[in-house]
């Protein structure tokens, strides 16, 4: 089965299909350090705490922007790699599903120790429900799994697809708002509620429908760049909506925390930080070299990096307790994200520690020397050619 990815035309169309986009490692690469700051934070906040209970509460819940914006990246880049050719669906989620699988099972046979060895795991019952959870923050993966299945479905030209992220969006934000501000009945919805919702496509579709949407006009929003100075004043004012509707929430640790993904602010707040990261990135990236050698680092290792970085923090987190807010917050936030990336970078080394931490296996001499030569294509502004970007 194959769906057809029509092409555009122009010189939009060449462009966006051809570069690799340095403004998206950006994104990603601050979006990770932004999901070290959750789980750092965590290590010095009581759960439940709204944002106005301190400074980390509240960069915690800014920092909440991260997972979002990694959903709309990976609707931009699907729709920017694929847009304008032919797509076998099975090979398509064959390819996807591979990279996730193993860190999957990988992250929930670790995790899985550790929540044995904290107490989170002590029955048959409390496994279920850790399961069910993703488990923990491997529930990305597991959305990502869902997020696949939708890609194909959706509409190739601009008009159409605006027309379904609109529709994607109010689905989202609706069903964000019932589970921030109502209670599910008692039983099995309550369960699913607590247990298996945030994981469910429909509380992070109008992302990755928004971010396909912005795949198809990438060159168009970057030529805005130098409107970043008006992203920036609305960022901080979303943000400060944000830490207002966060006082409004009910104060326990599940409102507070996952599903701080969902308060009706997030979705501003997220489109205006990704369009300042993308566009400051795009202004930057040429006079400063060297956040090149940074953010493509991060965005090559992020997913291992995502999975595992919070095998750091168990065993970094207790010791570093004597020590004040501040100085213990950077530490394990810098500790995290360095120790990390050098374990998936060494991993990367061999075959398989590739294809644990999500990253494809190197091709072996005897397989590359059998690979038909591929077509030059030129770099178009300050990008990598699409043939080598990673996918």
């Amino acid at each position: 089965m194959k769906a057809r990815f029509a092409a555009r035309s122009g010189v939009e169309s060449r462009e966006s299909s051809s570069v690799h986009l340095h403004e998206i490692d950006v994104l990603r690469a601050l979006a990770l350090a932004a999901v070290v700051i959750i789980h750092a934070g965590a290590w010095l906040t009581v759960p439940g705490a709204p944002p106005n209970a301190g400074a980390i509460a509240a960069l915690v819940a800014v920092a909440r922007f991260s997972v979002p914006a990694f959903v709309f990246v990976s609707g931009f880049t699907l729709m920017h790699q694929y847009s304008g050719r032919d797509l076998s669906c099975s090979f398509f989620l064959a390819k996807r599903f591979r990279r996730i699988a193993l860190p999957w099972l990988a992250g929930v046979a670790v995790f899985g120790m550790v929540a044995r060895w904290q107490g989170v795991i002590a029955t048959s019952s409390s496994l279920i429900d850790w399961l069910a959870s993703g488990p923990g923050h491997l529930y990305f993966l597991v959305l990502l799994a869902q997020l696949y299945l939708i890609f194909p479905l959706l509409p190739r030209r601009s008009g159409s697809l605006a027309m379904v992220a609109l529709a994607a969006l109010a689905l989202q934000l609706s069903c964000g708002w019932a589970l921030t501000y109502l209670t599910p009945p008692p039983g099995a919805p309550a369960w699913f509620a607590q247990y298996m919702a945030p994981e469910t496509f429909v509380l992070w579709i109008g992302y990755f429908v928004l971010g396909a949407l912005a795949g198809l006009s990438s060159v168009r929003i970057l030529r805005l760049s130098q409107l970043w100075p008006l992203a920036l004043a609305a960022a901080l004012g979303m943000s400060a909506l944000l830490l207002w509707e966060g006082t409004m929430v009910r104060p326990d640790d599940t409102h507070q925390g996952m599903y701080g993904f969902f308060w009706l602010s997030r979705l501003p707040m997220t489109v205006t930080w990704i369009l300042l990261i993308a566009w400051l990135a795009h202004q930057l990236v040429q006079r400063i070299p060297a956040i090149l050698a940074v953010t493509r680092s991060l965005s090559q290792h992020g997913l291992g990096i995502y999975v595992f970085h919070q095998i750091v923090l168990v065993f970094i987190g207790p010791p570093t307790n004597f020590l004040p807010t501040a100085p213990r917050f950077l530490l394990l936030w810098g500790a995290t994200i360095v120790t990390t990336t050098l374990g998936v970078e060494l991993a990367t080394k061999t075959r398989f520690g590739r294809l644990l931490v999500g990253e494809e296996a190197q091709p072996t001499r005897a397989a590359a020397q059998r690979r038909p030569a591929r077509r030059h294509v030129p770099i178009i502004r300050h990008g990598t050619p699409a043939s080598h970007a990673p996918s």
